[in-house]
């Protein structure tokens, strides 16, 4: 029987998680003791395995919002795609190069001399920044980014005349 507003307002928390099923996989999750969250989630299957995506935490997310994500994410499993692979997919395409450059950034540097760090991050931030930092991933294509790095004599590149850094960051941001 479908779950009622009135409903989970009443859901109070308890010693361990549970499970309280509307229909069409979704489902809201009561946290145990002490926070009592309560989370929306829809399971589904895809290839025989079952999997589970988050759809965002009540009262932020109603009820009647998370049964409208259910249908579209219903939709993209009648499409024969996976939900949660799309969603990955729709979040990493509104990142920009800079921001997915500098997570690279991050992640790396520890590994790397001090001098060798200043010299990236500071052609990355002088050469490769300021002609692609504020594209999205999804708008930059594999053609894009080589007639960017083609300029192997050109102002972009390093000391022995390779592409500043821009193979390595464009395949880690690459989902």
């Amino acid at each position: 029987m479908p779950l009622t507003d009135k409903q989970i307002q009443a859901l109070k928390p308890e010693a361990k998680p549970k499970r309280y099923f509307d229909g069409n996989g979704l489902y809201i999750e009561v946290a145990p003791i002490p926070t009592g969250t309560k989370k929306w989630r829809l399971k589904y299957r895809v290839g025989g395995v079952e999997k589970r995506i988050s759809l965002g935490i009540y009262p932020e997310v109603s009820l009647k919002e998370a049964r409208e994500k259910t249908h579209e994410y219903r939709k993209t499993l009648r499409d024969g795609l996976d939900p949660s692979v799309e969603r990955r997919r729709s979040q990493a395409r509104a990142r920009t190069f800079e921001d997915i450059g500098l997570e690279w950034l991050a992640k790396e540097q520890g590994a790397w001399s001090e001098n060798h760090r200043i010299a990236t991050v500071s052609r990355i931030e002088r050469l490769i920044f300021p002609r692609i930092g504020k594209r999205t991933i999804d708008s930059l294509s594999p053609p894009d980014m080589m007639a960017f790095a083609a300029h192997r004599s050109g102002p972009c590149s390093g000391p022995m005349g390779n592409p500043v850094s821009l193979p390595e960051v464009s395949t880690y941001c690459r989902p």
